[in-house]
């Protein structure tokens, strides 16, 4: 992942992909390699006339010169090559949209004294055309030779596409185009750093992978990386580098809580763990006891999605088939009326028989009373129970509020 080979990684929501992307941003920092943040906001209907290899270029580009340019506001380079100048200001001319003197306004602002002239001689550059404005296998390659000239080895596209709203109808089909062109992939000084939602994974099978221009990367965490990584964040908060979870928390079952309510998700093992660390640090670190941490402890987050099909508790995915036609009807209905309480009754006239309205007495044909229909609600209750939540006998997520009803207590997960 760290070379210089272009790679796609896939992962689920919450599995540390935006975490990854830093971090190579980071580590190209310490090797010479410009990291250069993109997200594609593609438009094929814009640019009449051009095909869709042409908009791919061109969107990747700009975002390239301009981070290059910034590199050079703050990093002193020998600039003795009579052609490197005039090209770099013949592609900011020709890539960077707008005015060129405006969009680099705050880079001349804050750039290094050292670096002379340069900028007015790129400001300057003759608009002539240098190279063939159609030839974009050229255009990327001469921007990889410029690069060792201003102190650098490579650029890292880095692309963290991991939108969990995005549909997969919906998704540009300029960014699929995008993972068939070929060529934008054999540039030896140019690599691109995608990250996916796991729920994409259909990508894999574009030519960019199946001719192995570029590596693929699924993110999976096992129970002790996990375990490691809220070492190392106990550890920061603490200053303490030898400090466990059982340090922080003496509850025996708050361990396999985590393991059942974080599942391979290093962010819901970190939401989790937050409001123990807090009372920890706020306590002269005294460990938190069983009866705190029952009150401490966070409901999983909780995400439906119908269309595809999807539940997911925390850091697991729950398969529908353990919801019974009527329990899946309430669990929609709950979900839909989040954090409200609602009464059973208009839970088994609304979410069960499918009304418009809960009948107010025996005048209404559709009227049944409350000793009807109770054991019926009763029993899709406990039996929903029994299918989402972490611990049935000690229920966080589908809450009775005596002689109100019951809520969903819903924290939004993506």
């Amino acid at each position: 992942m760290t070379s210089d080979r272009s790679t796609v990684v896939f992962g689920p929501p919450g599995s540390g992909k935006s975490a990854v992307c830093t971090m190579l941003a980071h580590h190209a920092g310490e090797r010479q390699r410009l990291p250069v943040y993109w997200y594609p906001h593609l438009d094929i209907a814009a640019a009449a006339g051009q095909g869709p290899f042409a908009q791919q270029v061109q969107s990747v580009l700009e975002p390239c010169l301009l981070a290059l340019l910034e590199h050079l506001a703050h990093t002193p380079v020998q600039t003795g090559s009579s052609w490197l100048v005039p090209l770099l200001g013949w592609l900011c001319h020709t890539f960077i949209r707008g005015d060129l003197s405006v969009r680099l306004g705050p880079l001349l602002e804050e750039r290094d004294p050292s670096s002379g002239d340069l900028w007015g001689q790129i400001l300057q550059a003759s608009p002539q055309d240098l190279l063939p404005r159609s030839d974009y296998r050229q255009i990327l390659a001469e921007l990889g030779k410029l690069l060792p000239h201003v102190g650098l080895e490579a650029i890292w596209v880095l692309a963290d596409m991991a939108e969990e709203d995005i549909l997969v109808e919906d998704w540009p089909e300029a960014i699929q185009r995008f993972l068939q062109a070929l060529p934008l992939f054999e540039q030896p000084r140019l690599a691109y750093k995608f990250f996916f939602p796991a729920r994409f994974q259909e990508l894999a099978g574009f030519s960019v992978l199946e001719r192995r221009r570029a590596d693929l990367f699924l993110l999976r965490w096992k129970v002790e990386e996990l375990y490691q990584i809220v070492g190392r964040r106990l550890a920061l908060a603490t200053g303490n580098p030898s400090i466990g979870l059982k340090d922080l928390c003496i509850a025996p079952d708050w361990p396999s809580w985590l393991e059942k309510v974080g599942g391979t998700n290093p962010r819901e093992w970190l939401i989790q763990v937050h409001p123990v660390l807090a009372y920890f640090l706020s306590h002269e670190d005294r460990p938190v006891d069983c009866e705190t941490w029952l009150k401490l402890r966070l409901s999983p987050s909780l995400y439906l999605d119908e269309n595809r099909g999807i539940l997911r508790i925390g850091g697991q995915n729950v398969p529908l088939s353990r919801i019974s036609g009527q329990g899946y009807q309430v669990l929609r209905y709950l979900y839909k009326h989040p954090n409200r309480i609602i009464s059973r009754a208009e839970l088994y006239y609304r979410a069960v028989r499918g009304l418009d309205h809960v009948p107010r007495g025996p005048a209404d044909e559709a009227y049944e009373g409350p000793a009807e229909y109770r054991s019926i609600m009763d029993n899709l209750v406990h039996r929903l129970r029994e299918a989402i939540e972490p611990d049935p006998q000690q229920p966080v997520l589908l809450q009775t509020v005596r002689g109100h009803g019951v809520r969903l207590v819903v924290r939004r997960g993506r």
